[in-house]
């Protein structure tokens, strides 16, 4: 992440900065994970239909020179889930002005955790039209640990 720190500040306009998550298999039952001004990284436990948010603070990329970004790890078992999400989804706004917010995306994904992801994936986009009109980009990546 520092690299692509330095290189983003090469070629970013100066009032503009990336948000980033990642994971990243190890050779054993764990991923190694890092974030940059980004929301957690939420991890569905299978079988107990529990969600976990992986969080690690540091900047956005490209609002500063020489930034240095830490990792960590977690230990995943076969049917975990995560989701990397952007805050599009949980910046939706209904009509009182109340937001979608992490904890109802964690509900949807906790309770359809174990379908498939395209199931998963569906309920939801469709919990948070429900809730309200989208207002920002909307990214939704699922990882399903085999």
């Amino acid at each position: 992440l520092a690299d692509l720190n330095d290189v983003i500040l090469d070629l970013k306009r100066s009032s503009m900065f990336i948000t980033c998550a990642f994971l990243a298999s190890q050779a054993d039952d764990t991923l190694q994970f890092a974030l940059a001004g980004h929301l957690p990284i939420l991890h569905y436990r299978h079988g107990q239909a529990v969600i976990d948010e992986l969080w690690l603070s540091h900047l956005p990329l490209g609002m500063f020179e020489q930034q240095r970004y830490r990792t960590a790890t977690v230990h995943f078992q076969a049917g975990d889930l995560f989701a990397l999400v952007t805050d599009g989804f949980t910046e939706v706004f209904d009509t009182r002005d109340t937001e979608f917010g992490l904890e109802r995306l964690k509900d949807v994904i906790a309770a359809n955790g174990e379908k498939p992801l395209r199931d998963v994936f569906a309920a939801v986009i469709a919990r948070a039209r429900q809730h309200g009109r989208q207002t920002d980009d909307q990214s939704l990546l699922l990882i399903r640990c085999l």
